[in-house]
């Protein structure tokens, strides 16, 4: 059954974080990726007092609307991106987005004003449809896929690596 409406509680940080919006200091990957599948809001904050034992952190109860699931393919293009793009939040968009793909500011910048937005502002101030029309761009989408998939792969390959000095140094009584 679909539904219409989900309320969780989650610690008080992560429910801002799901339902920043940009410009906000707490919008990040996180709150950028829950965008593509439901609106969110903070209903209330529940304080630590309320529960047995007490936590040390508040709580908030937030309310998920959900949205038509997205394009697939569109969110993978999308996911890519913020992760390459975000490495960078602190640069203007168009400075983050050349270094995170490895081109011209000049050229970033004039993705970013096709796609609507503002190349002066910083990544995490832009709207989410102007991310998504640069995700979905052939070249940009090309080099994020790129980007993270030689970043997976360096993680696959030091993780292996320390898997097999983990092997070398197992005592002779641990062995199979």
């Amino acid at each position: 059954l679909p539904c219409e409406r989900l309320v969780v509680m989650v610690q008080y940080e992560v429910g801002e974080k799901l339902c920043a919006r940009p410009g906000n200091e707490q919008y990040g990957i996180l709150s950028l990726l829950r965008a593509q599948f439901a609106d969110a809001r903070i209903i209330r904050k529940v304080p630590a007092a309320v529960f047995w034992p007490r936590p040390k952190v508040a709580s908030a109860l937030v309310e998920l609307k959900p949205r038509k699931r997205p394009d697939a393919a569109g969110y993978a293009r999308l996911r890519q991106l913020v992760h390459v793009f975000f490495t960078h939040r602190r640069k203007r968009a168009a400075n983050a987005l050349g270094n995170a793909l490895g081109v011209s500011a000049k050229q970033a910048e004039g993705w970013i004003i096709a796609a609507g937005g503002d190349p002066g502002q910083r990544p995490d101030e832009l709207d989410y449809a102007v991310l998504q029309k640069l995700a979905d761009h052939g070249e940009i989408a090309k080099r994020a896929h790129e980007i993270v998939n030689e970043a997976d792969n360096r993680a696959r390959r030091k993780a292996e690596r320390a898997a097999k000095r983990a092997q070398w140094r197992k005592p002779r009584d641990e062995e199979e």
